[in-house]
């Protein structure tokens, strides 16, 4: 009598994190509504819309919260929080 061998278990699938893109508009905790101008993985460069700021971020110290899409513009919103 064949014994059946236990099933292998199953990893959990980690969702893949989607990141701000040059283009996409953010909501971030300091500076406010940005639009974002270069992006390389690690770091974000963000233009506020107040006065033109240049900012350059860390993205290992934001939690970046699922994006919204508006509809009339077909652009990405996120909004940047501190991570702890």
């Amino acid at each position: 009598m064949a014994v059946p061998l236990p099933q292998r278990p199953v990893r959990p699938r980690q969702e893949e994190e989607i990141y701000p893109e040059v283009g996409d508009s953010v909501t971030h905790f300091h500076f406010g509504e940005c639009t974002v101008i270069s992006s390389d993985g690690e770091r974000i460069r963000l233009r506020q819309e107040r006065d033109g700021r240049v900012r350059e971020v860390s993205l290992t110290m934001l939690r970046i919260e699922p994006p919204t899409v508006d509809p009339a513009t077909s652009r990405k919103h996120f909004r940047l929080a501190r991570k702890n």
